[in-house]
């Protein structure tokens, strides 16, 4: 970088640089992010109900390995008896209830999924209507 020149308000008299270096500095801050501070977001879908069913599906698959990141899910609860909860089984603290007893419709959340052992289920039917997946490698 050379050195800044100065050009003169005709307004209040101040000396001031000039605009074009002000607006140069502005787009190298912007790139510090990822993709000009923009995060990838990957949708998953999740059902409950109507019957004694829980899924968690990416791209019409069921959810078995997800890669660390950040996922849109969206729940379909289809049950006025049912629930959807999504919680981190080891390596953290992590619950959401995403749709309660009797809620019926859409919800959707965004959640960060680190690594390890996730899990989804209904809490009045837990022994029956669960899943589990793993986040990385490990698991």
């Amino acid at each position: 970088m050379g050195a800044v020149t100065t050009r003169h308000s005709r307004h209040t008299g101040a000396t001031q640089p000039p605009k074009t270096r002000e607006w140069a500095a502005k787009p190298r801050l912007g790139l510090a992010g990822t993709a000009g501070g923009r995060t990838n977001v990957t949708p998953l879908r999740a059902t409950v109900g109507p019957g004694f069913t829980i899924n968690l599906m990416k791209n019409g698959r069921r959810v078995v390995r997800l890669a660390p990141g950040m996922y849109r899910i969206t729940v379909s609860d289809r049950s006025s008896f049912h629930n959807f909860k999504l919680e981190k089984s080891r390596g953290g603290a992590f619950e959401r209830t995403v749709t309660s007893v009797p809620f019926t419709g859409t919800r959707t959340i965004t959640v960060r999924l680190t690594a390890d052992r996730w899990e989804y289920y209904c809490v009045p039917h837990e022994g029956t209507m669960e899943g589990h997946f793993t986040v990385g490698t490990g698991g």
